[in-house]
C-alpha cells in the first residue's frame, strides 16, 4: 500500500512537470510570435516611410534648398519696389527729354541773339575807331561813302557787356546740352537695369516655388510656413524607425 501511494505521488509530480513544461513552451511560442510580429511591424514602418518620403538625405536636401530659397526670397519685396521705381523713372524721363530739348533750343536762340548783338557792337566800335580819319562831307577812306557825321568814340563797357552776355548764353547752352545727354544716357540704361531686376526677382521666386513643391511632395500635402519643422520631424521618424529595425535584427 505504501508503495502504491509513493508511485501515485510520483505520477502526479510528473504530470505537473509536464504541464509546467507545456505552459512554458506556450509562453515562449507566444513570445516568439510577438517578436516576429514586432519585427515585421517595425520593418514595415520603415519601409512605408521610405516608400512615401524617400530618404533622409533627400529630405535634408529639400530643407537646405527651402532655407536658401527663403533667405534669398527676402530680397523679392525689395526687387519689386526697385522695378517699380525704375519703371516710374523711365516714364518720367520721356517727358524730361522733351523739356531738356526745348531748353537746348531756347539756349541756341539766346546764343544766336547774343552773338548778333556782340557783332553789332564790335562792328560799330571798329567804325568808331576810324573817327579821327573821318570828316563830314568827305568820302570815307574805307567804304568811300560820304561821311555825314563823325561817330562817337568806342564804348568799351558796352562791348565788354555784350561779350560777357555771349559767354553766359554759351555756358547755359552747354549746360542744357549736357543735361540732354545725361538724360538720354540714363534713359538708355534703364531697360537693362529693369530686365536684370526682373530676372533676379523671377529666379528667386522660381527657386522658392520649386523648393516648396518638393516639400509638398515629401509631405503629401501643400507646404506652409512650418514645412521645414515638419520635414525635420520626418527625418527624426526615419531615424527612429531605422534604429528600431536595426535593434530587432540584432535581437532576432
Amino acid at each position: 500500500a505504501h508503495d502504491r501511494e509513493v508511485a501515485s505521488e510520483n505520477s502526479v509530480d510528473a504530470e505537473k512537470k509536464v504541464q509546467s513544461a507545456r505552459e512554458h513552451l506556450d509562453t515562449v511560442t507566444i513570445g516568439l510570435k510577438g517578436a516576429d510580429q514586432s519585427r515585421e511591424s517595425k520593418n514595415a514602418a520603415y519601409d512605408e516611410l521610405e516608400a512615401r518620403h524617400g530618404s533622409t538625405h533627400a529630405i535634408g536636401q529639400v530643407i537646405k534648398e527651402i532655407d536658401t530659397a527663403r533667405a534669398n526670397g527676402l530680397e523679392i519685396p525689395k526687387l519689386h519696389r526697385l522695378i517699380a521705381e525704375l519703371e516710374a523713372r523711365a516714364e518720367a524721363l520721356l517727358g524730361a527729354v522733351d523739356v531738356a530739348q526745348k531748353a537746348v533750343a531756347e539756349g541756341e536762340a539766346e546764343v544766336e541773339a547774343a552773338g548778333q548783338q556782340y557783332e553789332h557792337v564790335h562792328a560799330r566800335d571798329r567804325v568808331a575807331a576810324l573817327r579821327h580819319e573821318l570828316k563830314p562831307g568827305e568820302a570815307c577812306p574805307v567804304c568811300e561813302q560820304t561821311v555825314h557825321s563823325v561817330p562817337k568814340g568806342p564804348d568799351a563797357k558796352e562791348l565788354s557787356k555784350a561779350e560777357q552776355q555771349l559767354k553766359v548764353t554759351k555756358a547755359g547752352l552747354k549746360k542744357a546740352q549736357d543735361h540732354v545727354l545725361a538724360i538720354r544716357a540714363e534713359s538708355e540704361g534703364l531697360p537693362g537695369k529693369i530686365d536684370l531686376a526682373r530676372k533676379q526677382r523671377d529666379r528667386r521666386e522660381s527657386a522658392l516655388r520649386s523648393a516648396t513643391d518638393q516639400a509638398s511632395q515629401f509631405l503629401g500635402r501643400p507646404a506652409d510656413e512650418s514645412v521645414t519643422n515638419e520635414l525635420r520631424l520626418l527625418i527624426e521618424q526615419f531615424q527612429t524607425a531605422k534604429l528600431d529595425r536595426k535593434s530587432t535584427r540584432l535581437n532576432s
